[in-house]
């Protein structure tokens, strides 16, 4: 499943404003671009699993990323969380933390985020939060220009 980039707000609520304005924010194009910075702040969507919502156990995750890194310096990652919501509780489930692979280069990549994600019966979302891995991102920019869930 796609994911509209137009999904995303800052952690707060707050929605993208326009780059370079702001860091993280929507360019021209609708991507979404860090400044260099060692201590970047994160996104967060909402993602559907009412697919997923009788199934219990475990399911292979994945979550893609389409990057573009803008300088030659730097090799960063992404840190992604997923956080379910279930039905009937009145916080988050237990939060499951992964690390993209590396972008290098400067080129647009795909670079993905995974594991087997144990399920919660009752799962009808989950809160997906993405931002570069703090300390990797000191010289270059980089934005996602696509990002997809696998479940």
């Amino acid at each position: 499943m796609n994911i509209p980039l137009t999904s995303f707000t800052l952690a707060d609520g707050t929605p993208l404003g326009k780059f370079p304005d702001s860091s993280p924010g929507l360019t021209i194009g609708g991507a979404i671009r860090w400044d260099n910075d060692s201590d970047p702040p994160r996104i967060v969507c909402m993602v559907s699993a009412l697919g997923n919502v009788d199934r219990q156990g475990s399911a292979p995750i994945k979550l893609r990323l389409g990057v573009l890194k803008i300088g030659v310096h730097d090799s960063p990652t992404f840190d992604v969380s997923l956080a379910p919501m279930v039905s009937g509780q009145s916080r988050p489930g237990k939060r499951v933390d992964l690390t993209s692979g590396a972008v290098r280069g400067n080129d647009f990549q795909m670079v993905e985020a995974g594991e087997h994600l144990r399920l919660e019966a009752g799962t009808i979302s989950y809160a997906l939060c993405v931002k570069p891995t703090p300390g990797t991102l000191h010289n270059d920019e980089v934005e996602i220009v696509a990002v997809e869930w696998l479940i």
